[in-house]
């Protein structure tokens, strides 16, 4: 697909209430997910076998996640790192230790090895400097590639995503969640994390930014799946429908209002 082309519009039900667009079919990366906490020996058992995946991978969408800094005061370290190709997302917990494997340390500063990421900044910059000592080099940033595009609407990756037909799941309360917490990562949060590293890599391909990379569009698309959203968009139908009828009962008011109005000044005079 070109860079000026767009996806086929979804064929399932969604409308804009208030804001963001709900449907009742959300898509989420459909490929493996393998969360993995980092250990003091920077080693895992298959660090081969992932390591020899992510090195045939012609560009790599990635991702950070950290407690939210609440206060410029505050300087919390990265406790997620999330690395994706076309069929896989590794999910690399360092909330409590924060030694990543060589190889991924290789893999994020190597200068020919592309990364895709959205609104890639100095503070991620400086959040790999204080956790891991570490630069990230060759970052692709679909922001910047969609902004060369006018036809795509400025905007995160939601809205970037809704524009060549993906809906995504971007809930506030999981972005702003303890990603440190020593606990398990949720369901939630686990696909959330696949998504934000997947889902830019699929865009910037569908923009055209990747075409001398060796990523694959059809397999990219092959791996995103659809997720029932049917009662979260049937009860936003229901607001909706009930906000339409306050609105109107509003207006009637108003009309009467004015109307009674307008009868009392005529009978004055």
């Amino acid at each position: 697909m070109s860079a000026a082309a767009t996806a086929p519009p979804p064929s399932h039900a969604s409308f804009r209430c208030g804001g963001p667009f709900v449907s009742a079919t959300l898509h989420s990366f459909g490929g493996e997910i393998i969360v993995k906490d980092a250990l003091p020996t920077g080693k895992w058992d298959d660090d081969d076998a992932l390591r020899e995946r992510f090195q045939k991978a012609g560009a790599v969408g990635i991702d950070f996640e950290w407690k939210p800094d609440k206060s410029p005061a505050t300087n919390h370290p990265i406790s997620l790192v999330q690395l994706a190709t076309e069929d896989l997302a590794l999910l690399i917990r360092t909330n409590t230790c924060h030694v990543l494997p060589q190889w991924v340390r290789d893999l994020l500063s190597d200068p020919k090895k592309a990364k895709v990421t959205i609104g890639f900044d100095v503070s991620d910059h400086a959040k790999l400097q204080f956790t891991f000592d570490l630069e990230c080099n060759n970052v692709i940033d679909l922001y910047e590639i969609s902004k060369k595009n006018r036809n795509v609407p400025r905007g995160g990756l939601k809205r970037i995503a809704h524009h060549f037909g993906y809906f995504l799941r971007k809930d506030k309360k999981i972005s702003m969640s303890d990603w440190s917490a020593t606990e398990p990562l949720s369901d939630i949060q686990i696909h959330y994390a696949a998504d934000d590293a997947f889902f830019p890599l699929l865009l910037v391909a569908q923009l055209g930014g990747l075409l001398d990379s060796g990523v694959s569009m059809e397999s990219l698309k092959e791996n995103v799946k659809a997720v029932d959203n049917k009662d979260r968009y049937d009860a936003m139908v229901k607001k909706r429908a009930a906000g339409s009828g306050h609105a109107e009962d509003r207006q009637k008011s108003a009309e009467h209002r004015r109307l009674g109005g307008s009868h009392t000044r005529r009978a004055r005079n």
